[in-house]
Formats: structure tokens, C-alpha cells, sequence
């Protein structure tokens, strides 16, 4: 069976990974990037941006 989106496509550009979640570390930079699901622990985009 196939299940169609009620929300209309989206548009993934092509270019890596990474440039593409860092591009607006500023604006983000207190929001969460990522959540250890275990531990609860937060690393926010301008953490993120940091070691990377």
C-alpha cells in the first residue's frame, strides 16, 4: 500500500550534509541540534558549530 503526504513535497538541495544543517547555526544557535535520547543531553547549533 501507498501512503501519500497530505503536505506538499519538499525541497531537498543538493549539497552536502553539512553545509546544509550548518547554514543558519547563527539564527539556531540556542536551539537543539541533537537530543541523546538516554541521557537527555542537549547540543545546541552554536555548540554544534563549535566542533565542527
Amino acid at each position: 500500500m501507498i501512503f501519500r503526504s497530505l503536505y506538499p513535497d519538499i525541497h531537498i538541495p543538493e549539497q552536502p550534509l553539512k553545509k546544509f544543517v550548518l547554514q543558519r547555526t547563527v539564527e539556531l544557535a540556542d536551539k537543539p541540534a541533537f537530543i541523546e535520547g538516554m541521557s537527555d543531553r542537549i547540543v545546541t547549533y552554536g555548540q554544534f558549530k563549535l566542533v565542527s
